[in-house]
């Protein structure tokens, strides 16, 4: 991003599935005729199997809201990061895509254990 700001180099498109708000004006390679680049990284919070769903609930709401701080908000963009802070139905829909995602790839590929 600083290369960016600077002028000293120039984005073309963006992967994921939507523009981002970091560089709206940036298209994304679907919007530039590529088709596969519609990964998206994340960063998120998993509990092990069996952890109460009150106590899952509680702690993905106070990341939630805590990730919506605007001091918080302000943090994670320095760092080129957009926040969004979902609750966990939601990110597990995001896992679960992903997961469907990859799973194709793999085997689109042929790739395999040794």
């Amino acid at each position: 991003m600083p290369y960016l700001k600077a002028g000293r180099s120039k984005a073309l498109v963006i992967n994921g599935s939507r523009r981002s708000s970091l560089l709206p004006a940036v298209p994304t390679f679907l919007e530039a005729g590529y088709k596969g680049f519609e990964q998206h990284g994340w960063i998120g919070a998993l509990f092990p199997a069996g952890v109460p769903a009150d106590r899952v609930t509680t702690m993905s709401n106070e990341m939630a809201r805590i990730v919506k701080l605007p001091q918080m908000q302000q943090k994670l963009r320095e760092l080129n990061l957009e926040p969004l802070g979902s609750n966990a139905e939601d990110f597990a829909k995001v896992l679960a895509s992903d997961l469907a995602s990859w799973t194709r790839l793999v085997a689109e590929l042929g790739i395999q254990e040794n």
